[in-house]
């Protein structure tokens, strides 16, 4: 069951970081730390929570919950940020 649930994890965060490729799109270098890229990062965030759950073998009626854990889990260990950096525009 570990090796399954890392494998989640995993896939939750290259979700993440797909998902804030295609808004990074969306806004320019000079629109960094604007209400542009501030609203495109609460956009950012409310997809994230509404994309298709990833099934996990073995686990029933919890993949929203621990869906969500594990993107604020990431943001935690900061191994994803919401906001959009230069780095995102490249």
């Amino acid at each position: 069951m570990p090796d399954i649930l890392d494998a989640y994890d995993k896939s939750v965060l290259e979700s993440q970081e797909s998902l804030k490729q295609e808004y990074a799109e969306k806004i320019q270098e000079h629109d960094l730390e604007t209400e542009r890229s501030l609203s495109t990062s609460r956009d950012l965030y409310h997809k994230s929570k509404n994309q298709q759950l990833i099934n996990i073998p073995e686990v029933n009626n919890t993949q929203k919950y621990y869906h969500a854990g594990r993107m604020h889990h990431n943001v935690n260990e900061e191994c994803f940020v919401w906001r959009f950096c230069k780095k995102d525009l490249m």
